[in-house]
Protein backbone atom coordinates (compact mmCIF):
# COMPACT_ATOMS: atom_id res chain seq x y z
CA UNK A 1 0.00 0.00 0.00
CA UNK A 2 1.20 3.52 -0.54
CA UNK A 3 -0.04 6.85 0.70
CA UNK A 4 -2.26 8.99 -1.48
CA UNK A 5 -1.30 12.60 -2.03
CA UNK A 6 -4.76 14.02 -2.81
CA UNK A 7 -5.94 16.42 -0.06
CA UNK A 8 -9.33 16.80 -1.81
CA UNK A 9 -10.38 13.15 -1.41
CA UNK A 10 -14.15 13.00 -0.85
CA UNK A 11 -14.91 11.29 2.44
CA UNK A 12 -18.08 9.22 2.79
CA UNK A 13 -18.80 10.55 6.29
CA UNK A 14 -20.07 13.84 4.84
CA UNK A 15 -21.97 12.18 1.98
CA UNK A 16 -25.75 12.64 2.13
CA UNK A 17 -27.95 9.80 0.85
CA UNK A 18 -31.74 9.91 0.27
CA UNK A 19 -31.94 8.40 3.77
CA UNK A 20 -29.72 11.03 5.42
CA UNK A 21 -26.03 11.24 6.33
CA UNK A 22 -23.93 8.13 6.76
CA UNK A 23 -22.97 7.51 10.37
CA UNK A 24 -19.29 7.76 11.34
CA UNK A 25 -19.48 4.14 12.55
CA UNK A 26 -20.81 2.85 9.21
CA UNK A 27 -18.48 0.11 7.92
CA UNK A 28 -18.20 1.80 4.52
CA UNK A 29 -17.27 5.10 6.13
CA UNK A 30 -14.59 3.31 8.15
CA UNK A 31 -13.26 1.58 5.01
CA UNK A 32 -13.28 4.85 3.09
CA UNK A 33 -11.00 6.33 5.75
CA UNK A 34 -8.46 3.64 4.86
CA UNK A 35 -8.79 3.49 1.09
CA UNK A 36 -9.85 5.98 -1.58
CA UNK A 37 -11.94 3.58 -3.67
CA UNK A 38 -11.42 5.40 -6.96
CA UNK A 39 -7.75 4.51 -7.17
CA UNK A 40 -6.50 0.96 -7.17
CA UNK A 41 -3.43 0.06 -9.11
CA UNK A 42 -2.15 -3.28 -10.23
CA UNK A 43 1.57 -3.85 -10.30
CA UNK A 44 3.25 -6.86 -11.82
CA UNK A 45 6.01 -8.25 -9.63
CA UNK A 46 9.27 -9.68 -10.89
CA UNK A 47 7.74 -13.18 -10.69
CA UNK A 48 5.04 -12.20 -13.19
CA UNK A 49 2.23 -12.41 -10.66
CA UNK A 50 -0.13 -9.48 -10.16
CA UNK A 51 0.13 -7.55 -6.90
CA UNK A 52 -2.58 -5.08 -5.88
CA UNK A 53 -1.62 -1.65 -4.57
CA UNK A 54 -4.04 0.66 -2.77
CA UNK A 55 -3.41 4.34 -2.13
CA UNK A 56 -4.14 5.17 1.48
CA UNK A 57 -4.72 8.32 3.52
CA UNK A 58 -1.96 9.83 5.66
CA UNK A 59 -3.60 8.86 8.96
CA UNK A 60 -3.55 5.11 8.13
CA UNK A 61 -0.98 2.98 9.97
CA UNK A 62 0.27 -0.56 9.45
CA UNK A 63 -1.98 -1.59 12.34
CA UNK A 64 -4.91 -0.57 10.08
CA UNK A 65 -3.59 -2.46 7.04
CA UNK A 66 -2.27 -5.58 8.78
CA UNK A 67 -1.22 -8.04 7.42
CA UNK A 68 -0.32 -5.78 4.48
CA UNK A 69 2.74 -3.52 4.61
CA UNK A 70 2.78 0.19 3.79
CA UNK A 71 5.48 1.18 1.31
CA UNK A 72 6.45 4.49 -0.23
CA UNK A 73 5.76 4.79 -3.95
CA UNK A 74 9.04 5.37 -5.82
CA UNK A 75 7.45 7.63 -8.41
CA UNK A 76 9.34 8.52 -11.54
CA UNK A 77 8.49 8.87 -15.21
CA UNK A 78 6.05 6.45 -16.89
CA UNK A 79 4.94 5.90 -20.48
CA UNK A 80 1.16 5.52 -20.27
CA UNK A 81 -1.13 3.73 -22.71
CA UNK A 82 -4.69 2.36 -22.65
CA UNK A 83 -5.92 -1.16 -23.37
CA UNK A 84 -9.05 -3.24 -22.84
CA UNK A 85 -9.42 -4.19 -19.18
CA UNK A 86 -9.47 -7.91 -18.50
CA UNK A 87 -7.94 -8.78 -21.89
CA UNK A 88 -4.38 -10.07 -21.50
CA UNK A 89 -3.88 -10.22 -25.27
CA UNK A 90 -4.82 -6.53 -25.55
CA UNK A 91 -2.42 -5.66 -22.72
CA UNK A 92 0.40 -7.59 -24.43
CA UNK A 93 -0.21 -5.86 -27.78
CA UNK A 94 -0.30 -2.41 -26.19
CA UNK A 95 2.85 -3.09 -24.13
CA UNK A 96 4.63 -4.28 -27.32
CA UNK A 97 3.57 -1.09 -29.13
CA UNK A 98 4.83 0.98 -26.20
CA UNK A 99 8.19 -0.82 -26.32
CA UNK A 100 8.37 -0.25 -30.11
CA UNK A 101 7.56 3.46 -29.65
CA UNK A 102 10.25 3.79 -26.96
CA UNK A 103 12.84 2.68 -29.54
CA UNK A 104 12.29 6.03 -31.29
CA UNK A 105 12.81 8.05 -28.10
CA UNK A 106 15.63 8.77 -25.65
CA UNK A 107 13.96 6.47 -23.09
CA UNK A 108 14.04 2.78 -22.19
CA UNK A 109 12.01 0.64 -19.78
CA UNK A 110 13.30 1.03 -16.20
CA UNK A 111 13.58 -2.58 -15.00
CA UNK A 112 14.16 -1.46 -11.40
CA UNK A 113 10.44 -0.59 -11.13
CA UNK A 114 7.36 -2.68 -11.87
CA UNK A 115 4.89 -2.31 -14.70
CA UNK A 116 1.57 -1.05 -13.37
CA UNK A 117 -2.02 -0.67 -14.44
CA UNK A 118 -4.99 1.40 -13.36
CA UNK A 119 -8.55 0.26 -14.02
CA UNK A 120 -10.37 3.23 -15.52
CA UNK A 121 -13.99 3.27 -14.44
CA UNK A 122 -16.13 5.13 -16.94
CA UNK A 123 -19.84 5.75 -16.81
CA UNK A 124 -22.24 3.30 -18.49
CA UNK A 125 -22.74 5.50 -21.57
CA UNK A 126 -19.02 5.59 -22.36
CA UNK A 127 -18.65 1.86 -21.63
CA UNK A 128 -21.59 1.14 -23.95
CA UNK A 129 -20.01 3.29 -26.68
CA UNK A 130 -16.60 1.64 -26.37
CA UNK A 131 -17.93 -1.86 -25.83
CA UNK A 132 -15.38 -2.60 -23.12
CA UNK A 133 -13.80 -1.36 -19.87
CA UNK A 134 -10.44 0.41 -20.11
CA UNK A 135 -7.18 -0.05 -18.28
CA UNK A 136 -4.31 2.46 -18.24
CA UNK A 137 -0.97 0.67 -18.50
CA UNK A 138 2.09 2.31 -16.93
CA UNK A 139 5.58 1.39 -18.13
CA UNK A 140 8.35 2.88 -15.96
CA UNK A 141 10.93 4.59 -18.15
CA UNK A 142 14.34 6.20 -17.74
CA UNK A 143 16.80 7.99 -20.00
CA UNK A 144 18.99 5.78 -22.17
CA UNK A 145 22.62 5.62 -21.08
CA UNK A 146 24.65 8.46 -22.55
CA UNK A 147 21.68 10.83 -22.97
CA UNK A 148 22.08 14.07 -21.09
Amino acid sequence: MHRKQDPNQLMLEGFVTPFGKLAAGNRWVKQAELTPWDYIEEAYGKDGKAAWIWRICDNVTEADTHPFEITEFKGGLYAVSVSMDGDGESHDKVRAKTAKWLESTNFIIDDSRELMGHMIYVDDEIKKGLGYEQMALYAPVKLKDGVS
